[in-house]
């Protein structure tokens, strides 16, 4: 989803922390996050730095967007670790130029107990 060719993201190793360039659907994605205090956005590069989010940051729940095998692999990472989990498959899957249903990630992301 992350625009390369204008991304002004902080890389931190093996995931980006966004800028709010509003470069692309991200940004608005980080904005809601924000306004819903949410701890922090991760853009990963993989899905097994999952598992070093988790160890460093100790969350209570996660609200992931990924293709359907990354999702499906994170479930798999996260199943013994206590944290509750979401998922928001891509509309549009592939290594580059993916897309998102910005309607479906609002109604989970807004979904908080």
């Amino acid at each position: 989803m992350r625009n390369t060719l204008i991304c002004t993201a902080k890389e931190k190793g093996s995931y980006y922390i966004c800028s709010g360039c509003s470069g692309c659907k991200i940004s608005k994605i980080n904005e809601l996050v924000k306004k819903l205090n949410y701890k922090a956005l991760y853009v990963l590069k993989g899905g097994r730095t999952i598992e070093k989010i988790i160890k460093e940051q100790k969350p209570k729940a996660i609200v992931g967007v990924a293709c359907f095998s990354e999702g499906y692999q994170a479930f798999k990472i996260l199943k013994d670790k206590n944290v509750a989990v979401q998922f928001v498959p891509l509309k549009k899957d592939g290594c580059t130029n993916t897309d998102i249903d910005m309607k479906e990630a609002e109604m989970i992301l807004k979904y908080k107990n």
